[in-house]
């Protein structure tokens, strides 16, 4: 399987199979049209695709999750099975501590 290049190599980028699975199942499908869209599928490079998505994509989850799942280090199934597993983690871990604030009091009138 060929690697995806990551932002400091030059050349063509291409969306690997897991940025384009990522895409058909992320908000039930909401960006599912992108998996096959010719012009989301190669760039001139890493950074091209990246101002792809900053100009294009205004949901911030999915843009995290095209990035994550992006580079020569994503090369199988698993490293980005685990990615994902770190982000999934990373989000509960702000959740338990979002749980243990307190709530503010009510102004007073």
């Amino acid at each position: 399987m060929a690697k995806t290049k990551a932002k400091t190599e030059k050349g063509p980028y291409r969306l690997n199979e897991y940025q384009r699975a990522a895409a058909k199942a992320y908000g039930g499908g909401d960006y599912g049209y992108l998996a096959d869209d010719p012009d989301f599928q190669e760039f001139v490079d890493f950074d091209a695709f990246l101002r792809h998505l900053d100009e294009g994509i205004s949901d911030g989850h999915f843009r995290f999750i095209m990035v994550e799942l992006a580079g020569p280090d994503v090369d199988d199934l698993e490293e980005a099975q685990r990615r994902m597993s770190r982000a999934a983690d990373e989000i509960a871990d702000v959740m338990d501590a979002l749980a243990k604030l307190e709530a503010a009091p009510a102004p007073r009138r």
